[in-house]
């Protein structure tokens, strides 16, 4: 009798069985190392008709424009605050500048009235004896020479585009009149040269340890004092009063400019800003010394 064979096992059951282990492995090992991932699409929602194309534009539009008014919102309100701290250093620096001309106005009174002393007691030795008599005391009001640095710097930075252009020409008034203040002050500057080059020449002229702070009348002319006593020759004399009439001259000049600086910054911090107005203001102060 033939044996009857074992039915053969498939191979697929095997091979099925066999996989199952390492198919379920590699499975729980991905679950535990993958985190799953969220993702965030856009709505695709389709436009079918025109009134949903339209909508859609008009969302876009609406957040342009919200997105742009803050931002010019914020722009606005920036350029509000500069302007404001603008005006408030300007208006400080007006009240300065009025300060600074009323120092120089007094300090150049006193100089210009003891240079006319000076004057004539020069000439009265050049038509006498040539023997100096005792000059009155030297002056010694100081003072600072006006400037308007906030204006320049504004200027330089391009924030004069802040202001109004009535606020502009106001201020650029003033610094027109600064310029010429600097002006005549480098010419009492060079006339106070040619006096001590003088005094050098004919052996009256002070040490340099004695010069004064900036802004007095110089104490290198306190060597005037020492002419008291002295014979000058004519042509020395000669000299001396051509330096002396010069010297009164350029602080004359610086005198008249810091006075036309006055009158219109007196104007200026009470809130003139018209320029014909500003320009009538600043001839107040002119009145013959």
């Amino acid at each position: 009798m033939t044996d009857r064979a074992e039915p053969d096992i498939p191979q697929e059951v095997s091979d099925s069985a066999g996989a199952d282990v390492p198919q379920d492995a590699d499975t729980r090992s991905t679950r535990e190392t993958s985190v799953p991932m969220l993702e965030v699409h856009a709505p695709h929602e389709s436009i079918h008709t025109w009134k949903s194309f339209f909508i859609h534009i008009a969302a876009i539009c609406v957040g342009l424009l919200l997105a742009v008014g803050l931002e010019q919102s914020v722009e606005a309100l920036h350029r509000q605050y500069e302007r404001e701290h603008l005006r408030a250093s300007l208006q400080q620096e007006s009240e300065q500048i009025l300060r600074d001309t009323m120092r120089v106005e007094a300090a150049m009174n006193s100089e210009i009235h003891w240079l006319q002393q000076v004057d004539v007691l020069l000439n009265s030795t050049a038509t006498g004896s040539h023997i100096v008599a005792t000059l009155p005391p030297t002056p010694t009001d100081d003072f600072d020479v006006p400037d308007n640095p906030v204006f320049k710097s504004a200027k330089a930075s391009n924030q004069l585009a802040l202001l109004s252009r009535e606020e502009a020409e106001a201020y650029g008034e003033i610094n027109g009149l600064i310029d010429r203040i600097n002006t005549a002050y480098g010419h009492r500057t060079d006339a106070v040269r040619a006096v001590l080059e003088v005094q050098r020449r004919l052996g009256i002229a002070l040490p340099n340890s004695a010069s004064s702070l900036p802004g007095t009348f110089d104490a290198h002319l306190r060597g005037y004092n020492t002419l008291a006593g002295l014979t000058l020759a004519p042509e020395d004399l000669k000299e001396m009063l051509t330096s002396n009439a010069n010297f009164e001259i350029s602080s004359d000049e610086f005198l008249y400019w810091s006075r036309q600086a006055r009158g219109a910054a007196s104007v200026m911090i009470q809130g003139e800003r018209n320029l014909h107005n500003i320009e009538v203001a600043e001839r107040q102060f002119n009145i013959v010394h």
